[in-house]
């Protein structure tokens, strides 16, 4: 199974940026990755001639290049692990932003600026945040997103990837 994590935080707390540095890191690695937004606003299409027809009302819009295919599409909102299911491999990570009430593992990330304190989450392995907390979940400062990516691999990584031989410590 495809690993699956989180990105959640408040509005306006540095989310897309960390998760748009995270993807940037992951593609000079070779790892592919899908991302799944959630957002509780309308989609606002872009000032492209797909966008525009969306916004004229179009059901669906196909955007179809010799490199990318690109979808606008009015739909009910779909489960999570719906959407999970449906993206197209091969990927080797689904990463999420928002999501915050879902039971994948979650990276916070915290502004002080925007509101100083974490949300009440479940399974939060990590944050980026300027501030401080005292809490053991481990902590990254806005601009290490290497030191990030380093720990989500390390974290996403099957059993037998992390100890090829099946070897025991100890």
């Amino acid at each position: 199974m495809v690993p699956v994590i989180s990105f959640v935080g408040r509005h306006n707390s540095g989310k897309t940026t960390v998760l748009t540095r995270v993807i940037e890191k992951l593609q000079l690695m070779g790892i592919k990755s899908a991302v799944i937004k959630h957002s509780h606003h309308m989609l606002t299409p872009d000032d492209s001639d797909s966008g525009k027809l969306f916004a004229a009302g179009a059901q669906q819009v196909y955007l179809s290049t010799p490199h990318e295919t690109l979808i606008y599409c009015r739909e009910e909102e779909k489960s999570l692990e719906t959407i999970i299911a449906q993206v197209i491999h091969p990927v080797d990570i689904v990463l999420l932003e928002g999501y915050k009430q879902s039971s994948y593992p979650k990276v916070e990330v915290i502004r002080s600026d925007v509101d100083p304190q974490p949300l009440e989450l479940v399974n939060v392995i990590a944050r980026v945040t300027d501030c401080q907390f005292d809490d053991g979940i481990l902590q990254f400062g806005f601009g290490q997103e290497d030191e990030l990516v380093e720990y989500l691999i390390e974290q996403t990584q099957q059993p037998d990837e992390k100890n090829p031989g099946g070897e025991t410590n100890g």
